[in-house]
């Protein structure tokens, strides 16, 4: 099993790689890994997590809102799970912004 981890942060080179496709949703690793993203996210405030933030460079993340002291209306949103997520650019204009 992989241990939650702490969370990466600004900088660390893990966050620079292209993250490798999964291709075994079912192995004993990618459950594995899920089930230390999910207790890792558990632990913070945040609303997400990718798992090269915890040190793995794989395609996948979680999503989960619910309230917290800096967003106390927030959504209870149960966690979802996101493996090799992809998206198309509904436009070619760019904006640049700070997220966190």
């Amino acid at each position: 099993m992989i241990a939650a981890n702490t969370i990466a942060q600004l900088g660390a080179p893990v966050l620079r790689l292209i993250a490798s496709t999964i291709t075994d949703i079912h192995s004993p690793e990618t459950q594995a890994l899920i089930e230390a993203m999910q207790t890792t996210l558990a632990g913070t405030s945040g609303v997400g997590l990718a798992a090269p933030q915890i040190g793995v460079s794989k395609r996948l993340l979680i999503v989960a809102s619910r309230p917290t002291a800096r967003y106390p209306n927030a959504p209870l949103m149960p966690p979802t799970i996101m493996i090799n997520p992809c998206y198309t650019a509904l436009s070619p204009h760019q904006a640049k912004d700070w997220e966190g």
